[in-house]
């Protein structure tokens, strides 16, 4: 097992004389992608949770971590949304 990103990788060998092994595959990785998605929620929130902090604190963000918040939030929503319009086509 090799690591990428302290991500472990697997190797997926499907031997099946069908043409099923692409299914078999996106099957496979299909927990993966869920547990990701909770991940990208679960810090969406907690980016969100920390900029309605900050407007409390720092309302002129003189610390800067109010743009810091928003750019992270923003990746993750537009990675969210990605994910989100890759499964509508796949349904």
């Amino acid at each position: 097992m090799s690591e990428r990103n302290a991500v472990p990788l697997k190797l997926v060998v499907d031997n099946s004389n069908t043409l099923a092994p692409l299914e078999n595959l996106l099957d496979e990785y299909a927990g993966e992608i869920e547990a990701q998605r909770a991940q990208l929620i679960d810090d969406l929130e907690y980016f969100q949770a920390k900029l309605r902090e900050l407007e409390m604190l720092d309302p002129l963000d003189f610390t800067g971590l109010g743009k810091v918040y928003r750019e992270h939030e923003q990746r993750i929503g537009t990675l969210l949304d990605d994910m989100n319009d890759r499964q509508a086509l796949e349904a």
